[in-house]
């Protein structure tokens, strides 16, 4: 017996219709900053002998290693998921780590240390990304992200106005 499926293209575009559809409707905005890993190199903390930054405090390249850090991309709708929340204690402070969930549905490829920040100003980091994909077409990208402590120097980012990429 043979399969010959000729309207695949139809079911796997109206999955994504469905999909976008939700997040538009149930997802919020977020910009997109992509890490940079290539161009001038940070003049205050590069580490030539190491080839890489010297410190994450730093004010040039937010510890990237490259002038300005990171990149401003798209607006992009994310549907966040209830955070994974965890008091971590040390000898000097106590440490809130929210470590929220998170898929969206866009052609960018989001990696791991990008940036999304919320609305309200808050900024996620991306732990890890995973895409979802079937048959060759993509579905979503699901996220683990953590939420950055407000003191971190990357609230310190040169930000950009954004408009949604879709």
């Amino acid at each position: 017996m043979q399969y010959h499926v000729t309207t695949v293209d139809k079911w796997f575009n109206k999955i994504n219709e469905r999909n976008m559809w939700i997040l538009k409707n149930t997802g919020q905005l977020f910009d997109l900053y992509t890490r940079k890993y290539e161009g001038e190199t940070c003049p205050d903390c590069y580490d030539k002998a190491r080839g890489r930054a010297g410190m994450d405090s730093c004010t040039t390249c937010f510890g990237t290693g490259f002038v300005g850090g990171y990149e401003p991309e798209v607006q992009l709708y994310l549907r966040l998921s209830p955070a994974e929340e965890s008091l971590d204690v040390a000898t000097e402070d106590l440490t809130y780590n929210s470590l929220p969930s998170a898929w969206t549905i866009t052609p960018i490829k989001i990696n791991n240390r990008d940036l999304l920040i919320g609305q309200d100003g808050t900024i996620y980091s991306v732990l890890s990304m995973f895409e979802g994909q079937a048959a060759g077409y993509l579905f979503h990208q699901e996220l683990k992200l953590k939420t950055l402590d407000p003191y971190d120097n990357r609230y310190n980012i040169n930000r950009a106005t954004l408009r949604p990429a879709y």
